[in-house]
């Protein structure tokens, strides 16, 4: 990339161009998978340069007004189409059309690994330009501390101030991902540019995620959403991280909306385990779709590349395959700032993060200091985890277990034989923190179940929280079954024609379908302080379910 000679012209920065460079730059803007906000970081460095500076070597100079009208077209009239694009450049610089023809519009002639460095070579050396601009500036202002006395020291810092925070807006909108604005005002240079990005990501649908369950699609209203914290909340061995690692392998399978593979980048779900081990993570995953009942050791390599291909539906090609990612540290090994070097590592390899999984947050660090108090450092984390859902635009899934008032009321009902539990549990069980609780769009409680009339195993779903917009014909409270009853692979049902979700395992078996009238219209359940048989409604049998919260559940 070019180097910056450390001086300011007249009109412009001077930088060292060859002309290789100056044609992979024009291949550069032509890839699909470069941003428009990466081309706009070139568009913005094109303008800074001199371009007087350049009049000995035409070739230079000629690239250079190419690249800058290419971009013009790009930015600041949202040209696309590679005809319109000709036709806007000879018009507008006839002497170029020559080397235009020479150099083609075909797209996609570099690899997104090239594509990445340059993206990095251009915001660094725009950063540069920045920070360059203003440094006689902030060098004058710190003098002024030494020609100042005592009672103007606050006009001297104010200026400094001013001048700081507007170069770290600058830096920081040039650094972040497309994804995060982190500043914006209406006076400012860069007012256009800034509110033409969130015209467009207002314009451009967010990524749901669904999972494989009707009623757990139903309650997160519609699925997992970018850019938001998802938080499942359950008791000590209460299959917390089945549950995570469950979404991850239905978020893989249940997505068809989803290109596998885009641009070059495979899309990937990241799964970083601070509970069990990789080699713990991948035997249970194995035995979710191993249902011969031969535990893992009777098998070759082979035969369980071969369970997983075909029943589990591991396949990777170009059209098909969303992988998962795992990745396992010790417990408060590593702190959040590290997920974002293993996002950016995955990118690196080609893997695109769709989603991140974190199991769990009380084991992760937080990259600000909490004095050894447990209850801030995961305060910090839930924030934490939160940008960085903001930042990359995905959803981040974790999970937090309940406070030992949580667990005894748990452990209690489970002795008294009583079913339904995760009924008895409210948001202020969680562990540790409220703080995370206000941090997280959306929490729910989940509990291990077995039916005591069947035998048959369910995990229990208890929705605490949501935030925004929210399903009114959905249950907040259901039971869901396992596909084989082992108590690992919860049955998914998106592509069956009925929902398998209960409402309560305390009663005869009533699915979610059965709680509605003839009419299809919602049914209110009453509140009974102890009674749990079905009482039957027109045709249909209703749950008057124990609400110890005092709700009145829709079904």
């Amino acid at each position: 990339m070019a180097k910056i000679k450390a001086r300011r012209e007249s009109k412009g920065v001077q930088m060292t161009f060859d002309v290789p460079m100056l044609d992979t730059l024009f291949k550069y803007i032509r890839c699909e998978y470069v941003s428009r906000s990466s081309i706009s970081n070139l568009y913005r460095l094109l303008r800074e340069l001199n371009f007087e500076s350049y009049n000995y070597s035409p070739d230079i100079k000629d690239r250079l007004e190419l690249l800058q009208t290419a971009c013009e077209a790009i930015i600041d009239n949202d040209i696309s189409d590679d005809t319109v694009l000709y036709t806007f450049i000879t018009e507008k610089k006839p002497e170029l059309k020559d080397l235009l023809i020479e150099l083609g519009l075909e797209k996609n002639r570099l690899p997104n690994a090239d594509c990445k460095y340059i993206t990095n070579a251009i915001n660094e050396r725009l950063q540069y330009i920045y920070i360059y601009a203003v440094k006689d500036d902030l060098i004058d202002a710190l003098e002024n501390f030494d020609r100042n006395g005592f009672t103007s020291m606050y006009d001297v810092l104010n200026t400094l101030k001013i001048k700081l925070t507007n170069l770290m807006t600058k830096l920081q909108n040039i650094s972040a991902p497309d994804a995060l604005i982190r500043s914006f005002n209406f006076s400012g240079e860069e007012y256009r540019e800034l509110l033409s990005k969130i015209v467009k990501k207002a314009k451009t649908p967010s990524t749901v995620l669904m999972s494989g369950m009707r009623q757990l699609n139903a309650i997160l209203s519609p699925g997992f959403q970018s850019g938001r914290l998802y938080l499942f909340l359950g008791g000590t061995g209460k299959f917390k991280s089945g549950t995570l690692l469950n979404v991850a392998d239905q978020i893989r399978l249940f997505n068809p909306h989803i290109l596998p593979v885009e641009n070059g980048m495979r899309k990937t779900i990241l799964f970083v385990t601070l509970e069990n081990t990789i080699y713990e993570t991948i035997l249970r995953l194995f035995d979710m779709y191993n249902d011969t009942g031969r535990e893992i050791t009777e098998f070759t390599p082979a035969q369980v590349e071969e369970i997983l291909r075909e029943k589990g539906k591991f396949v990777f090609t170009d059209s098909e395959g969303i992988d998962i990612e795992f990745r396992y540290f010790s417990d408060l090994e590593i702190s959040t700032s590290h997920l974002y070097t293993l996002i950016n590592e995955l990118a690196n390899q080609g893997k695109q993060v769709i989603a991140l999984i974190l199991d769990y947050i009380l084991k992760i660090d937080s990259t600000k200091e909490n004095y050894g108090d447990e209850r801030l450092r995961i305060s910090y984390a839930g924030h934490e985890l939160k940008t960085l859902a903001q930042v990359y635009d995905i959803p981040v899934i974790t999970a937090m277990q309940i406070n030992r008032e949580g667990n005894s009321i748990l452990d209690a009902a489970m002795q008294e034989n009583k079913e339904d539990v995760a009924r008895f549990i409210g948001a202020s069980y969680v562990g540790y923190c409220w703080d995370l609780i206000q941090e997280s769009d959306w929490v729910c409680f989940v509990n291990l179940e077995m039916q005591k009339s069947t035998g048959r195993w369910f995990l229990s779903f208890k929705r605490l929280k949501i935030r925004g917009k929210k399903d009114p014909m959905a249950v907040d409270y259901f039971n869901h079954p396992f596909i084989n009853n082992n108590g690992i692979r919860l049955e998914p049902d998106v592509d069956q024609e009925k929902p398998v979700s209960i409402m309560s395992i305390a009663s005869d078996l009533v699915s979610i379908d059965d709680t509605k009238l003839d009419d299809d219209m919602p049914v209110r359940p009453r509140i009974n302080s102890g009674d749990d048989k079905s009482k039957r409604i027109g045709n249909k049998s209703v749950l008057q379910a124990i609400d110890l919260d005092g709700l009145t559940r829709v079904a």
